[in-house]
This record gives structure tokens, C-alpha cells and sequence, in this order.
């Protein structure tokens, strides 16, 4: 309990689980998609020699 106090308690919690960033990651988790940016998802895409949807992840990029 103390971590999640100092870590910025629930209104801190509420607002990373709430990102854009965040709902990406879930995204991709459900789906079998990498996370990450697209030199990245490109390198996994040829090494598992299939495509993913492309989602946007270039502008969470460009924030981070």
C-alpha cells in the first residue's frame, strides 16, 4: 500500500491506466500484434513472415 501511495495513489493510477499509450499496449496484447515502433513491428513481420495492422503508434512515439 505504501508503493501505490508513493507512487501517486489512485488519481496518478487512474490517469497511466487511462492513456492512449496504454489502451495501444492492451491492443496489441489481445491481439498477438508487437508493441513497439514500426522499424520494430517491420523486423517482426519479416521474421514471422506475416503483417499486423497498423495502429498509430508512430504519434505515441513521437510524444515519448
Amino acid at each position: 500500500m505504501r508503493y501505490w501511495e508513493r507512487a501517486g495513489g489512485a488519481h496518478t493510477w487512474r490517469e497511466m491506466l487511462a492513456s492512449d499509450r496504454t489502451m495501444l499496449l492492451r491492443r496489441c496484447t489481445y491481439s498477438g500484434r508487437p508493441f513497439g515502433e514500426p522499424a520494430f513491428v517491420e523486423t517482426m513481420e519479416r521474421h514471422f513472415g506475416r503483417s499486423w495492422r497498423r495502429w498509430g503508434f508512430e504519434k505515441f512515439a513521437a510524444s515519448a
